[in-house]
């Protein structure tokens, strides 16, 4: 679970540079984290790894959406 773990806070750093603390990005990759550890099913034989990186990403991504601003003014 540690390799894991540390997969889904390199995942985070991916999304450095965005305007967005890096603690924030960490805890949204945990969550993710958390997320794949409930439902993943080892029998259906999938690479836990890869079962990992989808659902950290996925929770980055859901957050930083939240985070934008609905209009982004040029400038």
């Amino acid at each position: 679970v540690r390799k894991h773990r540390k997969l889904a806070l390199d995942q985070a750093n991916k999304y450095r540079r965005r305007g967005i603390e890096q603690s924030e990005l960490d805890a949204a990759a945990l969550l993710g984290f958390a997320e794949a550890l409930a439902r993943w099913d080892p029998a259906r034989a999938r690479v836990f790894s890869t079962f990992v990186v989808h659902w950290v990403r996925n929770a980055i991504q859901t957050y930083l959406r939240e985070q934008a601003p609905l209009v982004r003014i040029p400038g």
